[in-house]
C-alpha cells in the first residue's frame, strides 16, 4: 500500500485520511440509488427543496440552534470567516498552496478537539451547485459528511460522531443523558417544524462517496505536489 512519509505535522498518508481514530475505516456502503425525475427532467419537489438552501442560510440555521446542537454532540457551529479558516487550513495541509485551484470552504463549526467542518465550494462549480459539508479532523481524518447543506441540518438529527458517519451514533455521558436527549428532541422537532421530515440517515448519506473520493484525490494532489517541489 502506497502512503506518505511523514514529514511534519501537517504532512498526512493515505491511511491516516482514509481511517477514524482508532483505526475504524469510514465507511459508505448505503446502495447508489438513481434519482428520479419528473416530466420535465427535474428532480422530485422534496429534491429541489434540499438542493435550494445556501450555505449562508445552513450558517444562520446552525447558529440559531447552537443551544440546541452542543447540548448532544461535541459540535459548536461557529464563522470563522473564509479568510480565518482558510489560515487554519494552511495549518492541517502545512502548506497554502491548496488555495491555488481556486476551491474555497465556509466555516461551519468545530469540535472540542480542533477539527473543523466547513462548506467546501468547488474549484469550477455552479453558483446554484449546491456545497458539500466536509470534516477536516485534527489528527488528520478527512470525509465528506453531507452532499448539500440542508442534508447537513438533517443529519445533525440523527445525532452522527463527526470522525465516523458510517451509522448514526449518540455517545452520551452518563450525567447529562437526560439532558442530551432533551436537546436532541428539541432539535429535531425545530428541523421537522421548519424543513418537513426528517429522511433516513442513510438516505441522506446516499451518493457521498464520489464526493468523498473526490475530496480525497484533490488533497492528494496538493500534498503530492508539494513534495515535489520541496525535494
Amino acid at each position: 500500500m502506497n502512503t506518505y512519509e511523514h514529514q511534519g505535522p501537517g504532512a498526512l498518508d493515505h491511511e491516516r485520511r482514509r481511517r477514524a481514530p482508532g483505526g475504524r475505516r469510514p465507511c459508505f456502503n448505503s446502495p447508489r440509488v438513481s434519482e428520479r425525475h419528473d416530466e420535465h427532467g427535474r428532480p422530485p419537489l422534496a429534491e429541489r427543496r434540499r438542493m435550494a438552501m445556501s450555505v449562508e442560510e445552513l450558517q444562520a440555521w446552525l447558529t440559531g440552534r447552537i443551544g440546541d446542537i452542543t447540548g448532544f454532540m461535541d459540535y459548536e457551529s461557529a464563522d470563522y470567516g473564509e479568510e480565518g479558516l482558510a489560515d487554519t487550513l494552511d495549518s492541517w495541509f502545512d502548506t497554502p498552496r491548496w488555495r491555488g485551484p481556486g476551491h474555497r470552504f465556509h466555516h461551519l463549526g468545530i469540535d472540542g478537539t480542533g477539527s473543523q467542518v466547513a462548506a467546501w465550494v468547488r474549484a469550477g462549480s455552479a453558483a446554484d451547485e449546491p456545497a458539500p459539508v466536509v470534516f477536516f479532523g485534527s489528527e488528520g481524518e478527512l470525509s465528506v459528511l453531507a452532499r448539500r447543506p440542508l442534508d447537513w441540518a438533517f443529519l445533525l438529527a440523527h445525532a452522527p460522531a463527526l470522525w465516523d458517519m458510517s451509522a448514526p451514533m449518540l455517545s452520551l455521558r452518563e450525567d447529562e443523558d437526560e439532558r442530551s436527549k432533551a436537546a436532541l428532541a428539541s432539535y429535531r422537532e425545530g428541523v421537522e417544524n421548519t424543513f418537513g421530515a426528517i429522511p433516513t440517515f442513510e438516505s441522506l448519506r446516499d451518493g457521498v462517496a464520489p464526493l468523498d473520493a473526490e475530496l480525497l484525490a484533490w488533497v492528494d494532489g496538493v500534498l503530492w505536489i508539494e513534495r515535489v517541489l520541496n525535494g
